[in-house]
Formats: structure tokens, C-alpha cells, sequence
């Protein structure tokens, strides 16, 4: 007889669980200063200017040249009626608000099919109890409404309260180099910045997300090494790279 985890039978969130909106967010934290700005290169003159990812109240502020601000969630965000009335400076504040965010869902995703995270939500019936979700299917799931947790997955299945926990990351043994150089990384972050410029939603494609930056550290070592890290190695190398070139700017 196949026993069910206490997890599948769980009728409350366990308090170390996260919902699937904090948990994008502490990736995000995790592999940046708790507040980030993206500089954005729109030159109208009521264009935005600015978009700061504010982890710790899980907002997202929008900045504009002529000094306003909005700052709410960015799915709030990509609501029609929370953008500017100007049907222009609603189109540049949701595109860069949504290559943002889900440059972050991106990056979350990422990390949880390569086991670190373990998702637990109510299926087929929100009054059911808590079920795990294979880890690699969380990329057939579509949260439809993130301060809920709520969405459907694989099949139309529905999906209540989507919550995460954050496994241990293991650590490199005492003493061992690591094979991909932190100080490599550095050089050649500060090279792409002072060649592109900092990559945001107005850069030219292929340089618009931290994403871009990822991809080419990983062209970089594949280039010198022959492979290239794994995702969740590649976003740390970025964000310290990232940091490492804003303290030389300071």
C-alpha cells in the first residue's frame, strides 16, 4: 500500500512555506541588492525612466522624467487601469514593467526545475489539501492571480494556493577553487557594461534582461572552457558580477 506524504495532507500552509509571488521575489533577492533599479532608455519627455524592483513589499516603482511615480505590484501594474491615462506612456510602462517581471518568473522557474525549490498547492479543489507538484512540471503552470497563488497547470488543472519552499544550496567543499572564476566574471561584466551599457527594456534585443547578461557569461566560459555552468551557478556569478561593478562606479 503506497502511503501519501504528510505534505499531500497538510490542510495548512506550513509556516516555512512562502507563497509562488514571495518566492519570485527572494530569488530575485537573493541575486541582488534588496532593491534594483533598471534604468530605462526611453527619450520622451514623459517617458519613464526608471523601474525599482522594491523585494521587501514586493512592488515594483515606476519613476518619470517629470518626477510622478506609481508603485504597486507588477501585476497590478499590467492592469489596464492602473497604467497612465497617456496611451503611449501606458504602452512604454507595461512593456518594461512585463519584461521585468518575467524576466524574475524566468528566473524562478529556473530555479525550481533544478530542485531549488519544492512546490505545494491545493488541486482540482480549493477546499482540498496540500499536494507537492513535481518540480519539473512547474513550467506547464500558469498563475492567473498572484496575490492568491492561483492558476491552472498541466490539462487545465486547477491550482489554489501555490506556495514554495527554498531547499539548502549545497556549498563548495573548503579550500577547493571553484571552477568558474567569480574574478573572470567580474572583468568581463565590466567589460559588457562599459562596451552595451547596462541592459534594460530599452536596449537593443539580445541585451534587455539579466537574462542576456546570463547568456553571455555563459558564451564566455564556454568559449575558454568548453561548458558553461548550470543555471542557478550562472544567475549568482551575474549578480555578483553586477554588484562587484556598481561598488567600482560608487
Amino acid at each position: 500500500m503506497i502511503k501519501t506524504t504528510r505534505e499531500a495532507l497538510r490542510a495548512r500552509p506550513d509556516p516555512k512555506w512562502r507563497s509562488v509571488a514571495d518566492a519570485v521575489f527572494l530569488e530575485f533577492s537573493e541575486l541582488s541588492p534588496n532593491q534594483r533599479r533598471f534604468s530605462l532608455d526611453y527619450r520622451w519627455t514623459n517617458a519613464p525612466v526608471s523601474v525599482d524592483v522594491d523585494s521587501a513589499s514586493r512592488t515594483f516603482k515606476v519613476s518619470f522624467r517629470n518626477g510622478g511615480a506609481i508603485q504597486l505590484p507588477p501585476w497590478e501594474l499590467l492592469k489596464a487601469e492602473n497604467l497612465p491615462e497617456n496611451a503611449l506612456v501606458a504602452a512604454l510602462v507595461f512593456k518594461s514593467v512585463s519584461a521585468i517581471w518575467h524576466s524574475m518568473i524566468d528566473q524562478f522557474a529556473a530555479s525550481v526545475v533544478e530542485g531549488n525549490y519544492r512546490l505545494f498547492g491545493r488541486l482540482d479543489d480549493p477546499r482540498s489539501g496540500f499536494e507537492e507538484i513535481p518540480c519539473d512540471h512547474w513550467r506547464l503552470y500558469r498563475v492567473t492571480d498572484w496575490l492568491a497563488g492561483s492558476g491552472t497547470g498541466p490539462e487545465q488543472r486547477r491550482a489554489w494556493s501555490l506556495h514554495a519552499l527554498r531547499q539548502s544550496l549545497l556549498k563548495v567543499s573548503s579550500g577547493r577553487k571553484p571552477v568558474y572564476d567569480q574574478d573572470l566574471v567580474n572583468d568581463e561584466v565590466q567589460r559588457l557594461f562599459k562596451t552595451h551599457g547596462r541592459f534594460g527594456p530599452g536596449k537593443k534585443k539580445g541585451w534587455r534582461t539579466r537574462a542576456d547578461l546570463e547568456e553571455r557569461i555563459a558564451q564566455f566560459f564556454y568559449n575558454k572552457l568548453r561548458k558553461s555552468p548550470s543555471k542557478s551557478v550562472l544567475q549568482k556569478l551575474a549578480a555578483r558580477g553586477i554588484e562587484a561593478y556598481e561598488a567600482k562606479s560608487t
